[in-house]
């Protein structure tokens, strides 16, 4: 499975999916859309996003992280 198309869930919450993945030099950053069509980024680390399981499409980002 890939990254792009995962679910992304916060505090339980779905909040949007994956719809890009952009190299910004050391980090990556997912590209989140919601169901309103607005993006945010996440910087794909662990500190911000522990929890991955492709098998099951879904991400998890950490409860208190805020959209920039």
């Amino acid at each position: 499975a890939d990254l792009q198309k995962c679910l992304v869930y916060q505090g339980g919450k779905k909040v949007g999916r994956v719809t890009n993945i952009l190299d910004v030099g050391i980090n990556h950053l997912l590209e989140v859309t919601d169901h309103l069509g607005d993006s945010f980024y996440v910087p794909f680390i662990e500190k911000f996003v522990p929890y991955i399981d492709l098998a099951d499409g879904l991400i998890k980002i950490i409860k208190d992280y805020e959209r920039p």
